[in-house]
C-alpha cells in the first residue's frame, strides 16, 4: 500500500472582543512523531480539533492525532522523530528538527515494488546534497524540508545532478508548499503535455541524449525527471515568488539506480539550493 504523505497549513482563527488573532499550523498527514521527552501528554477521547485546540493552551510545539491525542512540549536530540502511521496526523507550531527515518512500503505507482520513505527536515534549507550511502537504492525516497524567506523576492529552486558510468538519479513529485498550502510550482509531477513545462533545463560536460523526461521509472502516474550524464552534470530548476519571514514546506521523491560497480560512483549525487 502506497502511503500518500501530504503537508498542510491550516489556520485557527480567534476572536478576542473586536480582535481576530491566527495562528498557523502545519501538519503531516500519514505520520506521527515519537518523541524522547519526558513531558509529553497524552489525552484520550478528543477530536483533531479539540487536541489542536488543547495543544495551543498547553503550548505544545507539536501534537500527533490518531486514537489518542499526544503533546509533544519539546523536541530532543534523542527523538526518534517522524515515523510512517497510517491515518493520522502530525501537526505543529514549531518544525521539529533535522531527523531522518527510512520505512520501506509497498508500491503500486511505480515500475518497483516497494517504496522507502525518507523524511528529512530543516529550519531552513539553502543548500542540501543526497548521496548514494543516503538514498535507498532502487526504490523511491522521500525528502522534505521546510524553507524560510529572508526577504520578499524571487527564489529559485534548483536540482542538480551527477551520475556515474551504468547508474541513474530520478525525481518526481516536487512540491512547494506556501504557508496557506497554495502550490507554488508548475508541473512538479513532470506529467504535462510538454513534460518539462515550468521547468529550465540545461548540462554542462557532455551530457547529450543522458537526461530529461522519462517513463522508465516514476513515483506517480506514468512520468519523471532523470539523469545519467557520467561525464558533466545535468539541472532542473524553477523560480517562485516568496514572501519575507514566510515558511514553505519543500518536498520530493528522489530514485537512485546503481550500477553494477559500486567503485565507480565518484561523486555522485544530487545537490539541491535556493536562492
Amino acid at each position: 500500500m502506497l502511503m500518500l504523505l501530504t503537508i498542510k497549513i491550516f489556520t485557527l482563527l480567534f476572536f478576542l472582543f473586536t480582535h481576530v488573532y491566527s495562528i498557523h499550523i502545519g501538519s503531516v498527514s500519514n505520520a506521527i512523531y515519537l518523541s524522547s521527552n519526558d513531558l509529553n501528554q497524552t489525552y484520550s477521547n478528543l477530536t483533531c480539533m479539540q487536541c489542536s485546540c488543547l495543544a495551543l493552551r498547553l503550548n505544545a510545539v507539536g501534537w500527533n492525532c490518531n486514537d489518542q491525542c499526544q503533546m509533544i512540549l519539546n523536541y530532543s536530540q534523542n527523538d526518534i522523530g517522524l515515523l510512517h502511521s497510517s491515518n493520522t496526523t502530525y501537526s505543529f507550531l514549531i518544525i521539529p528538527p533535522q531527523r531522518s527515518t527510512t520505512t520501506t512500503l509497498t508500491s503500486s505507482s511505480s515500475s518497483t515494488s516497494t517504496t522507502s520513505l525518507t523524511t528529512t527536515t530543516t529550519v531552513n534549507l539553502k543548500s542540501t546534497y543526497i548521496a548514494p550511502n543516503t538514498t535507498v537504492a532502487n526504490i523511491w525516497n522521500l525528502n522534505f524540508y521546510s524553507y524560510r524567506a529572508m526577504t520578499s523576492t524571487t527564489v529559485t529552486v534548483k536540482f542538480t545532478f551527477q551520475a556515474a558510468s551504468g547508474c541513474q538519479w530520478y525525481i518526481d513529485d516536487v512540491s512547494i508548499l506556501d504557508p496557506a498550502g497554495n502550490e507554488r510550482l508548475i508541473n512538479g509531477n513532470f506529467e504535462a503535455p510538454s513534460s518539462l513545462s515550468g521547468w529550465s533545463t540545461g548540462y554542462s560536460g557532455f551530457c547529450t541524449f543522458t537526461y530529461g523526461s522519462t517513463s522508465n521509472q516514476y513515483h506517480s502516474t506514468s512520468h519523471s525527471y532523470y539523469s545519467s550524464c557520467s561525464t558533466g552534470t545535468t539541472w532542473i530548476s524553477q523560480s517562485f515568488a516568496a514572501t519575507s519571514d514566510k515558511i514553505y514546506n519543500v518536498s520530493f521523491w528522489v530514485y537512485f539506480n546503481p550500477s553494477s560497480t559500486p567503485f565507480a560512483y565518484g561523486n555522485t549525487g544530487v545537490n539541491v539550493t535556493i536562492n
